[in-house]
């Protein structure tokens, strides 16, 4: 995960009668002193906080060249204290710090161009300043470098640069860094599982009050508790202290009524609590409760109002509600193209019920079948033009997830030719599939053909459905387009 840590006090300001000779030394034009002053005020030590005059006295060090006052000039500007946000004005002076090798400015500036924000995003820039203040030690850019060369963002991926780089920003104390490594031996992701360093490493993150690293520590600590009720205890005194993983886990467990009794009051006042965190998981099942009015009256004005909470940070659930709720008028405003956004958001997302829906919209052929998964949505409607390899494309991708009514659909695809070419074994194959879960349709279709095909046909079949049970991705040379 990025980070943008603007990390102003890099030198102790004085204190007390100190801080009188500090004033004259600024007064009488010291850059240092200055800066020195500014940083006093902005972190309010030895003097009541003041961003006005942290601005003033950050712009006096700028004025004279000073690389870290035209740092401090452009990092307040970027967060908007003693003055407005304004990022244009703050990637002047970063421009100009980190023109000068400053590594604080290297690294915000890095920062705002590796996500886009106030600048075009340019990841090659991005990664080229963050390795220039990774390399003069900043803990901040080296866990941002991280995540340059996890993502292969302006650089090829290479995870084991990616975790030594992340090992560097922990040793020196940065909580985020000493979180993911925690994260990482418990997962074992590029790694073994290792309960003893994943402990090690949380410990350190939740002793700087990181949030997740408190939580998760607890899941690692609890996770041979057979009967949860250590683990709840841990996750009440957790929620108690506002934070939101654990607010959200506790949510769930009231919410399915597992390890404590099924509340939906007490799920909905925690995942309202999270929400209001930022929990974007938070704010769709928050949505949902109200969806589906549970723990509380139904009211889909609420729901919609969380949805696009959790729309903002693309959870593929509440893109798809809102599609629907979009087309249907319910809760928001009847409004086609904003349905038909969500929808290819949320199919895009990779939310299945979106991707066969979209494409059944797109399904040229077999009315009754597509109206079985559309019901009131209409492709008319939201100026979909009827395209069958579109449709196939979209419902490959929906039953690759399990979807039962994707899976009939493809098997009816492959039956009639529908955007690919005719395939009985391949139809036989995933009419089964879908009647594996329960789809009687399905399976009377597969019994059809099973007693049609001939016996070389129904041996080929039979493979190709082992197949799809071992894994649900077609061989992409099946897939031959029409």
């Amino acid at each position: 995960m990025v980070r943008l840590l603007l990390l102003l006090l890099l030198a102790t300001p004085a204190r007390g009668a100190d801080l009188k000779g500090l004033l004259k030394k600024a007064q009488a034009g010291e850059p240092q002193a200055q800066y020195d002053l500014a940083t006093a005020y902005h972190e309010g030590r030895g003097v009541k906080p003041d961003y006005a005059q942290a601005l003033f006295w950050f712009r006096k060090a700028a004025d004279q060249g000073s690389a870290a006052g035209q740092y401090g000039v452009g990092a307040l500007y970027t967060m908007g204290h003693g003055v407005t946000r304004d990022l244009r004005e703050a990637l002047i002076w970063l421009e100009k710090s980190a023109a000068q090798g400053y590594p604080g400015a290297q690294y915000a500036l890095g920062s705002l161009y590796l996500t886009g924000d106030g600048v075009p995003k340019d990841t090659e820039k991005a990664f080229a300043l963050l390795r220039a203040a990774a390399g003069a030690g900043s803990a901040a850019a080296q866990y941002n470098l991280a995540s340059c060369y996890a993502g292969g963002l302006g650089v090829p991926k290479d995870l084991p640069k990616a975790l030594e780089l992340l090992r560097q920003s922990a040793a020196q104390g940065f909580p985020d860094a000493e979180f993911d490594l925690g994260n990482i031996y418990y997962a074992g992701r590029g790694v073994s599982p290792d309960m003893k360093e994943a402990r090690k490493w949380l410990k350190k993150a939740a002793a700087a009050g990181h949030g997740r690293a408190r939580y998760l520590l607890a899941v690692v600590d609890h996770q041979d508790d057979r009967n949860g009720k250590a683990f709840l205890k841990a996750l009440r005194e957790l929620s108690a202290k506002g934070i939101p993983e654990a607010q959200f886990a506790l949510a769930g467990i009231y919410a399915e009524g597992k390890l404590a009794p099924k509340d939906a009051k007490r799920a909905l006042a925690l995942y309202k609590a999270a929400a209001l965190s930022g929990s974007a998981e938070a704010a769709n099942n928050l949505g949902a409760l109200y969806d589906h009015g549970e723990g509380t009256d139904q009211d889909y004005v609420e729901a919609a109002r969380w949805y696009q909470r959790a729309a903002q940070k693309n959870v593929p659930e509440s893109l798809f509600r809102l599609a629907m709720m979009s087309m249907a008028g319910q809760g928001i405003a009847q409004d086609t193209q904003s349905a038909a956004g969500y929808l290819l958001r949320a199919a895009n997302a990779g939310e299945p019920s979106a991707q066969t829906v979209l494409g059944a919209l797109y399904w040229k052929e077999a009315r009754s079948a597509r109206d079985d998964i559309l019901g009131p949505v209409s492709a008319e409607k939201l100026s979909i033009s009827p395209d069958d390899r579109e449709a196939f494309a979209w419902m490959s991708k929906a039953a690759a997830a399990g979807t039962p009514a994707a899976e009939f659909a493809l098997g009816t695809m492959y039956f009639n030719g529908d955007g690919v070419v005719m395939d009985t074994p391949w139809a036989y194959a995933w009419f089964s599939r879908a009647a594996d879960r329960g789809d009687a349709d399905a399976s009377a279709m597969a019994q059809t053909l099973e007693a049609k095909l001939a016996p070389e046909l129904l041996t080929e079949a039979k493979a190709r459905l082992a197949s799809l049970r071992k894994s649900p991705n077609p061989r992409p040379e099946a897939a031959r387009y029409r």
